[in-house]
């Protein structure tokens, strides 16, 4: 059992760092995302990891193995929390209102707070012992949680992107498929949304954001191939069309 007093630090630590999340978040959405160096960011990851470091920081000083990791976990609970809430709001953005800037920002803010968490893993399990297995298994949920939501904002974007794009797909194998360039819609599109995020999310995101694209547009065409009823009816134009999506040179 723990001491009197540590049993007091951790209720009273559990109580203030519930309502961190809540609190970060509005503080991010009465501001505007920062640009640095192209990528927008806000504040959230280095409000809400100081808040918890600041903590970990002082049971840290007790040298108590089973403390410091109590306060572990209340951290990763608090991180998770902070995850669900920004997936609520990417989901109640149906109508892709959000600008340009803070869906970078949510996707780069994201991204950092994985880095951070992954050194505050590092910096922990040397502290905790025996409990440093189970540490882990906790942490690296949580850890996994924040590329969840970065890819969760980039599908989103995608989402409605590919959602615009439904008439031109209805196309696909009809007379429009043989009169017009619809596939060139589809890759100018890409393009335009591809470029207003170049430079300003990370790079990993961009390229998994553009492979999403293509994965997309594929299993729409693939979709409408096979719906037709007589396959035989088909002229097929496979080769120049799809392929159009992967030619820089347009």
């Amino acid at each position: 059992a723990f001491d009197p007093l540590f049993d007091q630090y951790l209720l009273y630590g559990r109580m203030m760092m519930s309502r961190w999340p809540e609190q970060v978040i509005q503080q991010v959405a009465d501001s505007e995302p920062e640009n640095q160096a192209g990528l927008y960011t806000t504040l959230a990851p280095t409000l809400l990891l100081a808040g918890i470091l600041s903590q970990v920081e002082e049971v840290e000083k007790s040298q108590e193995p089973k403390f410091i990791f109590q306060v572990g976990i209340q951290s990763c609970i608090v991180l998770q929390k902070f995850q669900e809430l920004q997936l609520k709001i990417i989901k109640e953005d149906q109508k892709n209102q959000m600008p340009w800037e803070r869906v970078f920002a949510v996707i780069n803010d994201n991204s950092k707070c994985y880095e951070h968490v992954e050194n505050f893993e590092r910096r922990l399990l040397p502290e905790i012992g025996i409990f440093s297995e189970k540490f882990s298994e906790v942490i690296r949920v949580t850890i996994q949680g924040f590329h969840g939501v970065s890819m969760k904002m980039v599908e989103s974007v995608v989402d409605a992107v590919m959602s615009d794009l439904q008439v031109e797909s209805r196309k696909f194998f009809e007379k429009e498929w043989y009169t017009e360039k619809v596939m060139q819609v589809f890759k100018l599109t890409f393009d335009d949304i591809l470029t207003r995020a170049n430079g300003h999310i990370e790079s990993s995101y961009l390229r998994r954001m553009a492979m999403m694209f293509l994965d997309r547009t594929i299993q729409m065409y693939v979709e409408k191939l096979l719906s037709m009823k007589k396959k035989s009816q088909v002229e097929f134009k496979l080769k120049p069309e799809i392929f159009v999506l992967l030619d820089d040179d347009d």
